[in-house]
């Protein structure tokens, strides 16, 4: 699954950038260039996509440090 399809399914890049505070355009760069490899961001992710009942790669938090 790449980043557009989870963002998609989440609930769109507007949905994203509301629910994490960010601009629109930051989360819309991200279809772009991918999610960035930040904790606190994959996190959020991860938690959107839980309550969306949306399945993550398996790796998508793999190799991530706090």
């Amino acid at each position: 699954m790449n980043t557009s399809e989870i963002i998609s399914q989440i609930g769109g890049s507007t949905f994203v950038a509301d629910e994490m505070n960010f601009p629109q355009n930051r989360v819309s760069n991200w279809l772009k260039n991918g999610i960035p490899n930040d904790i606190k961001i994959r996190a959020k992710i991860a938690q959107l996509a839980n309550e969306k009942n949306v399945s993550l790669p398996d790796d998508f938090l793999a190799g991530l440090k706090l």
